[in-house]
């Protein structure tokens, strides 16, 4: 994948929001689920002190990563 092995988001004009399934309740579900998973597949394999850790810096990354995302997305929008 090179330089671009991190996902996009590509915003298009006049496209309505999904705003049904699982975007009812949470804008990014993926990072829910990757979330989950990073916690589960270790827990399954009696990992416990993995899943916890594997947990908190994912929460940490999430922290830093999600209002850079959001600023981003203004700054597109809003050009200085």
């Amino acid at each position: 994948m090179g330089r671009f092995w991190n996902t996009k988001n590509i915003q298009l004009p006049h496209v309505i929001v999904i705003k049904k399934g699982p975007y009812k309740l949470i804008r990014q579900p993926y990072l829910f689920l990757l979330t989950a998973e990073l916690f589960l597949l270790p827990f399954l394999f009696e990992a416990y002190m993995t899943a916890f850790l594997f947990l908190l810096v994912h929460l940490v990354i999430l922290k830093v990563d999600i209002p850079a995302l959001v600023k981003s997305k203004l700054l597109k929008k809003n050009p200085i």
